[in-house]
């Protein structure tokens, strides 16, 4: 580990790993594919036959030291003693649920889109809202690598606030989730070219326990200790084999949400409950699935809104 001038605590990210990870499965299926269409020896009488990549598959085990086994041991029988949930993985994966052709129509991210889903989902468990992490990558520049996006942007949360209410009108609705849905997007794309803070933040914490410890004053204000604490750690991870990746939570009471997007408005989506969240992982992905539903009904609606407004104009 070590962090950098920008505050990173590794060199490395997700992607490589599933990078790494699709290429294996791509070497797995070369192999598997020569071992079924192969020719009969007498066709290498010219030509050896490459050697084997099997190794490259043989499965790693990582082996705990007698202490660290016992730690492990430890912990468990204490959750257990205060009956503690267990985490739980879940994994979804819905057809259609984005309706690429009005998004396409309305400028608006799958991203984006997905983020603002993920906090109504939550403010659906919890009745509340809260920082939610988001990585971002900025490996364009020299020393980069990731900057924190802090989907709870001001408008996204009074959008949050306004759906686990009594939703005024739909008029209404399809306004404050337009708003959202820009203020974020600008956000993201600020992220990435250098313009985050978090990074920043970080560095300063770094530093300034050194010299002051955790006692600073800096870090027990509320601000600070709210954006800081991610209820919800999210991830958007790509891979061309893999069903998701697997962002488990930060808080003990919190949720880890990685998704991916493919074709035809699909999504796969891995999503771990901590041990003291106040929902399931099953639960958190049904409201997942319905606020996704409900954002779609909404972009539909400010599409119709838009098309009604230039025809009475003309």
């Amino acid at each position: 580990g070590g962090y950098t001038t920008s505050g990173d605590h590794t060199p490395a990210d997700g992607t490589v790993g599933v990078f790494v990870q699709d290429r294996v499965v791509e070497v797995a299926r070369e192999i598997q594919h020569a071992s079924i269409t192969s020719p009969t020896p007498s066709t290498y009488a010219s030509s050896p036959p490459s050697p084997s990549l099997s190794h490259l598959l043989t499965p790693c085990y990582a082996r705990l030291s007698e202490e660290e086994r016992e730690r492990c041991e430890t912990a468990k029988a204490e959750n257990i003693k205060n009956g503690r949930k267990i985490e739980v993985e879940v994994i979804v994966e819905e057809e259609e649920a984005f309706d690429l052709d009005v998004m396409k129509r309305l400028s608006v991210s799958r991203d984006t889109l997905m983020q603002i889903a993920i906090q109504l989902a939550y403010n659906k468990c919890s009745n509340t809202i809260a920082a939610v992490y988001e990585s971002a990558a900025t490996r364009m520049f020299r020393f980069g690598r990731t900057e924190t996006i802090h989907a709870c942007q001001p408008s996204v949360a009074d959008f949050a606030r306004m759906c686990g209410q009594a939703v005024p009108s739909l008029v209404v609705a399809a306004e404050k989730l337009q708003r959202a849905l820009v203020d974020l997007r600008q956000h993201q794309k600020d992220c990435t070219i250098g313009k985050g803070f978090d990074r920043a933040l970080l560095w300063l914490r770094l530093e300034v326990g050194k010299e002051r410890g955790s006692d600073h004053p800096l870090f027990s204000l509320p601000a600070f200790v709210q954006a800081t604490t991610y209820k919800v750690s999210t991830s958007q991870v790509q891979s061309r084999y893999i069903a998701g990746g697997g962002f488990t939570p930060t808080e003990s009471d919190g949720y880890g949400v990685c998704y991916s997007f493919k074709t035809g408005g699909r999504y796969v989506a891995n999503i771990v409950s901590g041990p003291l969240a106040p929902t399931s992982a099953l639960t958190f992905a049904a409201h997942l699935r319905s606020a996704l539903t409900a954002l779609r009904y909404m972009l539909v609606f400010e599409l119709e809104r838009r098309h009604s407004t230039v025809r009475s104009k003309l």
